[in-house]
Order: structure tokens, then C-alpha cells, then sequence
């Protein structure tokens, strides 16, 4: 199929319909914003892209919009998810580091609990003959 004519997503009665599963609308298209979003890009996706507005009531074109995309291959790197590309060649989720760090903290902080009060319960004299 010709690229200039495969048609993404449109928005026909009131219900958005998504021709390729890699793309979403996140616009508001009640207050005229018809943007969307492309997920897993990849440099064969460059090219002219096509906005066409038509009247809800007949086939003649109201408005034309096109935006070219030029997607460019970073070397070494390859992202699974959005928001990865400082971590070139992991496909791990964006929540699961600072997982990891809450985690940490609050093993950190509870084992210095721990041992604060285990310090404070011993009495004087366990301490005395201790040294």
C-alpha cells in the first residue's frame, strides 16, 4: 500500500479508530486538537504524514496538514519503552529502579532502627561489662 495514502487513525461519528495499534490520540479533538502520538518508531516510519479534515456532512476537504518525521537511528541504543534512552540496550519498566530505591531506603532505615533500639534496651551494666 502506498504510504502517502495509509491512513493511521481517524475520528468519524463522535469514535476514534485506531488503524495501527502503535499509534494513539492524545488530544482533545472537542477543543480541536487532533494530536497523536507514535509509539516504537523506527527510521523506516520517516516521512510525510497527512492531517486531512473533512466536513462531517460531504466529502470535500476542509483542511490539510502535513508534518514531515524524520527519525534518526541513535548508535548502540535501543529503547523498548518510552523514556529509556539513557539506558542503552535494557528493557526494563521506568518504575522499577525507583522501586528498587524506595526499597533500599526503607531496608536502610529500618535496620538503623533496629539497631538503635536494640542499643538503647541493653542496660547499663550489659554495657559495662561489655567494655
Amino acid at each position: 500500500m502506498d504510504k502517502a495514502r495509509h491512513c493511521l487513525i481517524y475520528h468519524y461519528h463522535n469514535q476514534t479508530v485506531t488503524v495501527e495499534p502503535r499509534v494513539s490520540l492524545v488530544g482533545n479533538i472537542s477543543e480541536g486538537d487532533f494530536s497523536i502520538l507514535l509509539l516504537s518508531v523506527t527510521v523506516q516510519r520517516s516521512g510525510t504524514y497527512l492531517c486531512r479534515l473533512r466536513s462531517p456532512h460531504g466529502y470535500s476537504d476542509i483542511h490539510e496538514s502535513h508534518t514531515q518525521v524524520t527519525v534518526v537511528e541513535r548508535s548502540g541504543q535501543h529503547r523498548s519503552f518510552p523514556g529509556d534512552l539513557h539506558k542503552p540496550g535494557v528493557n526494563h519498566p521506568d518504575w522499577l529502579l525507583p522501586l528498587c530505591c524506595v526499597l533500599f531506603s526503607l531496608f536502610l532505615v529500618g535496620g538503623v532502627t533496629v539497631g538503635i533500639c536494640v542499643c538503647r534496651r541493653r542496660s547499663p551494666r550489659q554495657q559495662n561489662d561489655k567494655w
